[in-house]
């Protein structure tokens, strides 16, 4: 048996009431596990692949125009801050993570990289088929 449970402090705990009896029911009638873990909700690689994909390309572009030592995690700080995607720290703007970002932040982040392969005239940058559904996929079963 698996249990999965998001919600309010106080639904969690009625939750966590009515699992430990159901555990305890279980164990009378024999032998018995139970193991607690916190689920961490991440992206896959395979969900995250077109973003970065984007970046790597972008990046030897991005080099050559502003002469700096440039990556991928450049070109996406470069994108988050184009798009708002920052917080203030201090007296500074820096990006966010990616790892909290929404499904509409995420819509708005590959946005701005587009927009930048056009600058750059780049041709064949947008997430095919299958970065796509991985990303619709993700947020789909995210907000279930």
């Amino acid at each position: 048996m698996k249990l999965q449970f998001s919600g309010e402090q106080e639904d969690k705990k009625n939750f966590c009431n009515q699992v430990y009896f159901e555990a305890v029911s279980l164990c009378d009638k024999g032998a018995f596990e139970v193991e607690f873990k916190k689920l961490i909700k991440s992206r896959s690689l395979s969900q995250n692949a077109g973003y970065w994909r984007i970046c790597t390309i972008l990046a030897p572009y991005v080099q050559k125009e502003y002469g700096e030592i440039c990556d991928k995690e450049f070109v996406s700080d470069l994108a988050k801050l184009g798009a708002g995607y920052s917080k203030k720290v201090s007296k500074s703007v820096v990006p966010k993570s990616l790892t909290k970002a929404t499904q509409e932040e995420m819509g708005i982040l590959i946005e701005q990289l587009y927009r930048m392969c056009e600058f750059f005239g780049l041709k064949d940058y947008e997430l095919t088929s299958s970065e796509n559904r991985a990303m619709v996929d993700y947020y789909s079963k995210e907000s279930k």
